[in-house]
């Protein structure tokens, strides 16, 4: 099961407990799926950041980047909100180490919300619904993040 995947399960879990009951069993194992899939992609950013900063940029990735109407793709794809924004500002820099270093501060704070909920779940208590508010809103907007630079990316190359 992929990150995705897992923390969509998780939090369906959740939102349909009033009308099919929520198994403690079966969410602790889609928590437990979900924090690992996150702690993976934890470690394969550490690995990128440092591959990322021993290797040269590309000048001709830079200068598109950096010459690229941002403006004009978002309004031409209706990409509006501050991950598209984000994208932008590091992108417009040509900081794409500096934008994995923030996918990697956002997926840590994902690992934290994920790890809060596993150890409710595992002393047999049904987090705050607060929580996985907590962890849908970051795991979408790191995931929008991701998609925007993708999408910017797709258009310069």
């Amino acid at each position: 099961m992929n990150t995705g995947s897992a923390v969509y399960q998780l939090l369906t879990m959740v939102e349909l407990q009033n009308s099919q009951g929520l198994d403690i069993n079966a969410l602790e194992k889609i928590a437990d799926s979900a924090s690992a899939n996150i702690e993976k992609a934890v470690d394969t950013y550490e690995l990128l950041i440092k591959a990322a900063e021993a290797t040269p940029y590309n000048d001709e990735v830079q200068a598109k980047l950096k010459s690229f109407d941002y403006e004009a793709f978002a309004k031409e794809y209706g990409l509006t909100g501050t991950e598209f924004f984000e994208a932008a500002m590091f992108l417009r820099r040509g900081d794409i180490t500096g934008l994995y270093k923030r996918t990697h501060t956002r997926l840590k704070e994902i690992a934290g919300l994920l790890h809060s909920i596993k150890y409710d779940i595992s002393n047999r208590q049904i987090p705050l619904i607060d929580s996985f508010r907590r962890l849908n809103d970051a795991f979408a907007e790191t995931s929008l993040l991701g998609s925007y630079t993708a999408q910017i990316f797709s258009a310069i190359i």
